[in-house]
């Protein structure tokens, strides 16, 4: 059975009034946060942490490398998606290269985990618009490149194992149903999306895509494929998904950390719906077996 943590959007290094957020940010030094999470990972054991981006608000080299070195003491392996927050200069997938110590295995930030009962893909984007890969300036199109897509496929027609795919932009869209709003909010890229959900049409050991960027917890389902986007762990009330893969299901379950952070934490019940209901908050997944494999273990 493999367990691990998926976590996104922390934004190390901002203050309480900056940027975009769904919730009340945590307004003390960011230890406290990180103190919290130690101290749940402490009675909640898993394998290891998977961060899905934005892992700090800028990327320069000071946040950098400040905060790779805060993730990476965590008690158990951690890994990083590059969100676009973390590729906001020129310099920063440099930067990210050099001082990621760990985060990025191989010092690529296109790789794979594969654990005991499921495969783990990392991808990270580009965005439309900018000078050079893995830069973010002002546009959230994201791109993946030709290469990015022939390693990708690859990988899952090799894959014996079901696969949990990590990029950082969403896939799917916030529905009405859940904001009570008139239309659905944060819309994805229209190629981007396609893409993606023909991905699993046509690689059936894709089951789920996991993404952050818009700090909601969110589930959407495209046929046999599960997307899911995951609100910010420093925002009230600081949720985190564990991922459970035991040959016959993933199970995912959402755990808030408000008691281990900040019991008495700030909460906006104007935007309650980010939190979302259990439909999006935790879901099971069947495992396929892929096309091509012809094990016979009972």
């Amino acid at each position: 059975m493999t367990t691990f943590c998926y976590l996104t959007d922390t934004h190390f290094g901002y203050t309480v009034n900056e940027g975009y957020s769904m919730q009340p940010r945590h307004p003390e030094p960011v230890d406290k946060v990180l103190a919290g999470f130690r101290e749940w990972l402490s009675e909640n054991p898993v394998d290891f942490v998977l961060h899905g981006g934005d892992l700090v608000e800028h990327g320069n080299a000071k946040l950098i490398k400040t905060f790779a070195e805060k993730f990476t003491s965590l008690p158990i392996p951690a890994y990083l998606c590059l969100g676009n927050h973390d590729l906001d200069s020129p310099e920063s997938f440099e930067l990210w290269q050099q001082h990621h110590m760990g985060l990025l295995p191989g010092d690529n930030p296109n790789f794979h985990v594969e654990c005991e009962d499921v495969n783990l893909y990392v991808i990270a984007v580009s965005y439309a618009g900018a000078p050079q890969p893995y830069f973010w300036e002002t546009a959230h199109i994201p791109v993946i490149s030709d290469q990015q897509k022939q390693d990708l496929e690859h990988y899952l027609a090799a894959s014996t194992k079901p696969v949990i795919l990590c990029t950082h932009v969403q896939v799917n869209a916030i529905p009405s149903s859940q904001t009570g709003l008139c239309g659905e909010v944060g819309e994805p890229d229209s190629k981007y999306q396609r893409y993606l959900i023909d991905l699993a049409r046509r690689f059936p050991t894709l089951h789920l895509i996991m993404t952050g960027h818009n700090h909601v917890n969110t589930l959407a389902r495209f046929g046999n494929l599960i997307t899911m986007t995951t609100n910010a762990l420093t925002e009230t009330p600081f949720d985190v998904r564990v991922v459970t893969v035991d040959g016959k299901n993933i199970e995912v379950a959402t755990h808030s950390l408000r008691p281990w952070i900040d019991p008495q934490a700030q909460f906006n019940a104007e935007f309650s719906w980010a939190l979302g209901g259990p439909s999006q908050r935790e879901c099971t997944i069947p495992v396929r077996k892929a096309k091509h494999d012809c094990s016979c273990n009972a």
